[in-house]
C-alpha cells in the first residue's frame, strides 16, 4: 500500500498565518484614559506594568489587560433573577438598581491584576450584589424602600469601600436609586379572601387640633373622642404642602403626595379651552381607597370627601361633596339636577331626604355656640355673615352624618369614611374671639363668638360618637385631621375669616390621628406618622397589600403585635396599572369603578355657585395663578428651585395680584444663594406689601448670610414690629445673636419662640445647640429630644444630637442620629458633612470620603465639606488632594479659621515652613482664641529654634485660654529651652492644676527639682483642628 502523503503548508501561508496572528494582538492602550497589565496565560510571562501606546499581544501567548486610570461608571441591577435572589428580613423578595463609581489606584494596579483579574468588573458586580445581599437581609422593605434607601446606600458603600481598598481600587460613589418587589413574587399577592375579618372607620375632621382638643378631653368635654383616645393610640398626624383641604384629604385617601395624584387647588383645569372649575373626582389621577377596596371585592361608603364628585361606581356607596357644600352653601343640595351627586343613583331620594338646609336651623340650634342679642339685625353685616356660615357647617357636618348613619344600616360597608369640615371651618369664623384677646377684638365681640370652637367640638364629638356606636366595638376606628390650627400666643395678626386674606396662615402642619378597636394597641403614644399612612394602614388593616409606589407606610407603631403576627403587611408592586377599577361593583357589571355618567358637566348650576363661593377665599383667585404658585410649593420642597421659580412665575403672569407668588420666588432665590436677585424681588415686593412680616425676615436671613449684621437686625425687629409672636423672625433673631457670640441674648429669643409654640422644632433644637456650647450635655441633649419629639421630620435636630452624642463619646449612637437625619433629609448638606467627620473619627476614611464628596456633589460652595474632605485625603496620604480641598475650602470662606488651621498643618508636612506658619497666625487672626492653632504654630517654631517667638505666641495663648493645659505646659517646655527654669516649673505647675492626671510632666518636675534639664518640642501633627 502506498502511504499516505501530507499535505505541506506553503511557507508563504504560513508567514501570512503568523502575520495575521501577530495583527491581531496589536492593541493600543490610551494614554489620557487607562493603564494595561502585561502577562501571560500560560504563565511564561510574570504581570507587569506597561506603558501607553502600542503593543504586540499575540492571543493566547500573552494578554494585556487594560485598567481604567479615570473614573468609570458601573451600573447594576441586582435580584432580577432566581440566582441573585435578595430577600429582607421579613421575607419579601427585592430588585435593586444603581450605580458606583470607581477608578484603579495606578500604583496600585498589580495589586488589582492579582486580586480580581481579567474578568474584574464581573468581579465588581459579584461583590456589590453580596453587599447588597447582605445589607436588604438586615432590613425591613419598609426602611429600604421609596425614599427610605439613604440607610441602605450607606450600609452598601461602607461594606464595598473597605472591599474595593484592599484590592487596590477607590469607590468614588454608591448610589441606590430603587428598591421594588421582585416581579415573579407579586402574582396572586393581592387575591381578594385574604382579609383579616376587620371592618374600619375612618372619620375625618378637618383642622382638628390636639391643643383644642386636649383641654376639652381633659375636662371631660369630649367624652367620645377621649373614650377612643383611652381605648388607642393618639398621635400627631404630619401634614403636606400646600395645606389645603381638597390637596390633603385627596392625599389622605391615596397615599400619594400631590404631585401625583394631582389635585393641588381647590381649581383645576378642565382641559377644555382652559376652563376651571371646582376639584372633581375626574382630576384625580390616582385610585383612591374605595377603587381600590372595590376591585379587591370588598365594600365602602363614602361621605362628603374633598373632590368625591361625580361620584365613582364601587361596590358600595359614595356621597359627594356636592351634597352639601358647607362653607360653600347648600343651595346644590336642592337642585334637581342630582345626577352624579351620589352613587348608586337610587340612594339619591334618601340623601335629600336626610340633607338638612341652613335656613331652617332657628335661634335654639345657633345659640349653643354664638351668644344671640335679642335683635339679629343689631348686629353689624359681618358679623350677620359670621353666623349664616355657622349655620351652613352645622347643616353640612348633620347632613353627611345623617346619611352616613342611615347608609351604613343599608350597606354594612367594610370601609366606611366620613368627612366632616366644621371644626376646621368653626375655627376659621371664630378663633380670633377666644382668649387671650387678639388685636381688633372687642370684650364684647369676645363674650359673644369666644366659645363657639370648643361648642363645635363638642358637637364634633357627638357625631363621632353616634358614628363609633352604630360601627360597634369590633370595628377599626380611625379619626385623623389634616393639618392642625393655630390657638393662643402662636395665632398670627392676619384675619382668620375666609374671604378676608390670608386663611391659610391659621393652619399648623400637625393635625391628630386616633386609632382604636382590636387592632391597635392601647394607651399608646404614635411617634411618628403621616397624612400619606392612612391609606396604607387601612389597606393592611383589611388584609390587602400595600402599594410599593404608595408614598405612605402602614403605621406599624399603632397596631397590637398579635395583629401584625396574624397578618403581616404585604406589599403589591402598584394598584395603577388596571384601568381605574374594574370592580365587581354594586351593580355587578364590573365596569369601571370610576366611571361617570357625564363626567364634562354633571352639575353646571352647581359648579358655578361653588366656584363663585371658592373665589372669594383669601388663598383663592379667578385663574390659574393660584394652581401655579402650589404647584411651584411642591417643586421648592422637592429642591427643584428652578422649575418651582418657573412656575411662580407662571403664576405672576396669571395674575398680578398674587404676592405670595413674589416672595416664593424670593424664598427659591434664597435657597440657591442667589441673595442679590432674591433682594431685587422682595424690595419689589415691598414696594406692594410694605408691611411684610416675611419679606423683612428673609431680607434679614439673606444679610446673615452675607455677614451684615446689623442690617440682620434690623430687617428681624422690623418683623417683630408688625407681629410680636412672628416666631420665624425671633428664632432668626435667636440665630444672629449666637453668630455673634451673644448667647445669652440668643437664648431668650429662643425660649420666647417656644412660649409661643412650645413645638417649633427649629428653637428647641437651637436652645439645644447653645446649652451644648455651654458645656452643659445633658440639658443640649434634653432640649435635642424635645426637639425631634416636636417635629420628627427635622433632620437638623437628629445631626445635633449626633453632635452631642459624639462628644459623649457614645460614637454608635451618634452614627444612628446621623442616619437618621439623612433619612430624612439627603439632600442636607451639613448633616452629611458632619457624618463624615464621625467616620474620619471612627477611622473608617474611605466611607468618610465617600459621605464628604457626596455632599459637595450636592452643594459645591459648602467650605465645611471641603475642610473635611481635605482632612480625610491627608489620612489617605493624598497630601495633594488634601491641599487643593483645604485651598477650595479657603477661596469658599477665607475667615474660615479651621480651615486655615489644617491648610497650615499640611504645608510644614510638606516642608513649606513659612507658608504653612502664615496660615496658622491667618487662624488666630479669625479666632484669637483658637488653642490648636497657639500650639501647632508654637511646635512649629520651637522645632526652628525660633524660641522667643514661641514665648510671644503661648503668652499670648495663656493670656486669652488660661484654662488650657496644654498650652501651658508647652511654654513650660520653651522656658526650658530659654533655660528659665523657674518660669519653666511655673507653667507646669499651672498645667498640672488644670489637669492633674499627667504623670510625665510630675517627674519631669520631680527631675527639675533635681536639676535635670528638659527636651525640646517639634511640630505634632496630631493636633488637628476640627475636620
Amino acid at each position: 500500500m502506498e502511504a499516505v502523503r501530507r499535505r505541506k503548508i506553503p511557507l508563504g501561508l504560513g508567514i501570512l498565518l503568523v502575520a495575521v496572528w501577530l495583527l491581531c494582538g496589536l492593541t493600543r492602550i490610551d494614554p489620557d484614559s487607562g493603564i494595561a497589565v502585561l502577562d501571560s496565560p500560560l504563565g511564561i510571562l510574570g504581570p507587569r506594568v506597561t506603558a501607553a501606546g502600542w503593543h504586540l499581544v499575540p492571543p493566547g501567548l500573552l494578554r494585556l489587560t487594560p485598567y481604567p486610570s479615570v473614573p468609570v461608571t458601573l451600573s447594576f441591577r441586582a435580584g432580577e433573577d432566581d440566582r441573585s435572589v435578595l430577600v429582607t428580613r421579613e421575607g419579601i423578595e427585592v430588585t435593586s438598581s444603581g450605580t458606583i463609581r470607581y477608578r484603579v489606584d495606578p500604583d496600585r494596579v498589580l495589586e488589582v491584576h492579582r486580586s480580581v483579574g481579567p474578568g474584574y468588573e464581573r468581579t465588581l458586580v459579584r461583590w456589590v450584589e453580596d453587599s447588597l445581599r447582605a445589607a436588604v437581609d438586615a432590613s425591613d422593605y419598609s426602611g429600604i424602600s421609596g425614599a427610605r434607601s439613604e440607610d441602605l446606600r450607606s450600609a452598601l458603600g461602607q461594606s464595598l469601600a473597605e472591599r474595593f481598598r484592599a484590592a487596590g481600587l477607590e469607590l468614588l460613589s454608591c448610589d441606590v436609586g430603587s428598591v421594588r418587589i421582585r416581579s415573579a413574587t407579586i402574582a396572586g399577592s393581592s387575591r381578594p379572601g385574604q382579609g383579616t375579618g376587620t371592618k374600619v372607620l375612618l372619620i375625618g375632621l378637618d383642622g382638628a387640633d390636639w391643643n383644642i382638643m386636649d383641654p376639652l378631653i381633659n375636662a371631660g368635654r369630649l367624652p367620645n373622642l377621649g373614650r377612643l383616645v383611652r381605648a388607642g393610640a393618639r398621635g400627631r398626624l404630619h401634614s403636606i404642602t400646600p395645606m389645603l383641604s381638597p390637596v390633603i384629604w385627596t392625599s389622605i385617601a391615596t397615599g400619594v403626595s400631590p404631585g401625583r395624584h394631582g389635585i393641588i387647588d381647590f381649581l383645576a383645569t378642565t382641559g377644555k379651552d382652559g376652563e376651571k372649575e371646582p376639584v372633581t373626582s375626574s382630576l384625580r389621577k390616582t385610585k383612591a381607597l374605595w377603587n381600590i377596596l372595590s376591585e379587591q371585592g370588598l365594600s365602602v361608603g363614602i361621605a362628603g370627601w374633598w373632590a368625591s364628585f361625580p361620584a365613582e361606581k364601587v361596590n358600595g356607596f359614595v356621597v359627594s361633596d356636592r351634597v352639601a357644600y358647607q362653607l360653600f352653601g347648600a343651595g346644590a343640595a336642592h337642585d334637581p339636577t342630582r345626577e352624579g351627586k351620589v352613587f348608586p343613583p337610587e340612594i339619591g331620594e334618601l340623601v335629600a331626604s336626610l340633607t338638612v338646609a341652613p335656613e331652617t336651623l332657628g335661634v335654639a340650634e345657633v345659640s349653643r355656640y354664638v351668644r344671640m342679642p335679642d335683635d339679629r339685625a343689631s348686629l353689624p353685616a359681618d358679623q350677620n355673615r359670621l353666623i349664616d356660615d355657622l349655620k351652613t357647617l352645622l347643616a353640612a357636618g348633620d347632613t353627611y352624618t345623617a346619611v352616613s348613619l342611615a347608609l351604613r344600616a343599608r350597606f354594612h360597608p367594610d370601609f366606611q369614611a366620613v368627612y366632616l369640615e366644621g371644626t376646621d371651618t368653626v375655627a376659621h369664623l371664630f378663633m380670633r374671639y377666644v382668649p387671650p384677646l387678639m388685636p381688633g377684638v372687642t370684650r364684647e365681640d369676645a363674650q359673644r363668638f369666644g366659645h363657639a370652637v370648643d361648642e363645635y367640638y363638642r358637637h364634633a364629638d357627638d357625631l363621632v360618637g353616634r358614628l363609633v356606636e352604630v360601627a360597634g366595638p369590633q370595628t377599626a376606628v380611625i379619626v385623623c385631621s389634616d393639618h392642625g390650627f393655630r390657638t393662643g400666643e402662636n395665632r398670627p395678626l392676619t384675619d382668620s375669616r375666609i374671604g378676608y386674606g390670608q386663611a391659610a396662615d391659621w393652619h399648623r402642619k400637625y393635625g391628630i390621628i386616633v386609632l382604636a378597636g382590636p387592632p391597635f394597641r392601647k394607651g399608646h403614644e404614635v411617634s411618628e406618622a403621616s397624612v400619606l399612612d392612612i391609606t396604607p394602614t387601612v389597606l393592611a388593616l383589611l388584609g390587602l397589600p400595600v402599594g410599593e409606589d404608595m408614598e405612605g407606610r402602614p403605621i406599624l407603631d399603632a397596631f397590637e403585635p398579635s395583629f401584625l403576627a396574624s397578618h403581616p403587611v404585604r406589599y403589591v408592586r402598584t394598584y395603577e396599572t388596571s384601568a381605574l377599577a374594574s370592580s365587581a361593583g354594586a351593580t355587578g357589571d364590573g365596569s369601571a369603578a370610576r366611571s361617570k355618567a357625564d363626567p364634562d358637566r354633571l352639575d353646571p348650576q352647581g359648579d358655578q355657585e361653588l366656584k363663585e363661593k371658592l373665589q372669594s377665599l383669601g388663598y383663592l383667585r379667578q385663574d390659574t395663578a393660584n394652581s401655579h404658585n402650589n404647584r411651584g410649593m411642591l417643586l421648592l420642597g422637592q429642591g427643584n428651585f428652578d422649575d418651582a421659580i418657573a412656575e411662580f412665575e407662571q403664576a405672576i403672569q396669571a395674575s398680578e395680584d398674587l404676592p405670595m407668588a413674589r416672595i416664593n420666588i424670593a424664598r427659591a432665590l434664597f435657597k440657591k444663594k442667589d441673595y442679590e436677585r432674591a433682594t431685587k424681588v422682595l424690595n419689589d415686593y415691598l414696594s406692594r406689601q410694605p408691611r411684610s412680616k416675611d419679606a423683612e425676615n428673609l431680607l434679614g436671613n439673606i444679610a446673615m448670610e452675607r455677614k451684615e449684621y446689623a442690617e440682620a437686625e434690623k430687617r428681624f425687629r422690623t418683623a417683630l414690629e408688625y407681629e410680636p409672636n412672628f416666631t420665624d423672625a425671633r428664632n432668626s433673631l435667636g440665630i444672629l445673636y449666637n453668630k455673634l457670640g451673644r448667647r445669652d441674648d440668643a437664648l431668650k429669643e429662643f425660649l420666647k419662640v417656644i412660649a409661643v409654640d412650645p413645638e417649633y422644632a427649629e428653637a428647641l433644637n437651637n436652645i439645644g445647640v447653645i446649652y451644648k456650647e455651654q458645656g452643659k450635655a445633658q440639658e443640649a441633649i434634653a432640649s435635642f429630644r424635645k426637639a425631634m419629639t416636636a417635629d420628627p421630620e427635622f433632620a437638623g435636630s437628629f445631626s445635633n444630637m449626633a453632635l452631642a452624642l459624639e462628644q459623649q463619646g457614645d460614637l454608635k449612637g451618634a452614627e444612628e442620629m446621623f442616619r437618621n437625619a439623612l433619612q430624612r433629609d439627603p439632600q442636607n448638606v451639613q448633616v452629611r458633612t458632619n457624618y463624615g467627620a464621625l467616620l474620619y473619627t471612627l477611622g473608617r476614611f474611605d466611607q468618610a470620603r465617600l459621605e464628604l464628596e457626596k455632599a459637595i456633589g450636592i452643594d459645591p460652595s459648602d467650605p465645611s465639606a471641603h475642610n473635611n474632605l481635605g482632612a480625610v485625603y491627608g489620612r489617605l496620604g493624598r497630601t495633594s488632594d488634601e491641599i487643593a480641598a483645604y485651598r477650595k475650602a479657603v477661596a469658599l470662606d477665607p475667615d474660615y479659621a479651621d480651615v486655615h488651621h489644617n491648610l497650615g498643618l499640611a504645608l510644614l508636612k510638606q516642608g513649606k515652613t513659612e507658608e504653612g506658619e502664615g496660615e496658622l497666625k491667618k487662624a488666630l487672626v479669625i479666632d484669637p482664641r483658637y488653642a490648636p492653632a497657639y500650639l501647632n504654630l508654637a511646635r512649629s517654631l520651637l522645632g526652628h529654634g525660633r524660641t522667643s517667638e514661641v514665648v510671644d505666641v503661648l503668652t499670648t495663648g495663656t493670656r486669652l485660654l488660661p484654662g488650657d493645659p496644654d498650652l501651658q505646659g508647652l511654654l513650660g517646655e520653651t522656658y526650658l529651652r530659654l533655660g528659665q527654669k523657674e518660669r519653666a516649673i511655673a507653667a507646669f505647675e499651672a498645667s498640672l492644676r488644670l489637669k492633674p492626671d499627667q504623670a510625665e510632666l510630675r517627674r519631669r518636675l520631680r527631675a527639675l527639682g533635681a536639676g535635670a534639664k528638659a527636651g525640646g518640642a517639634s511640630p505634632d501633627p496630631a493636633a488637628p483642628g476640627k475636620p
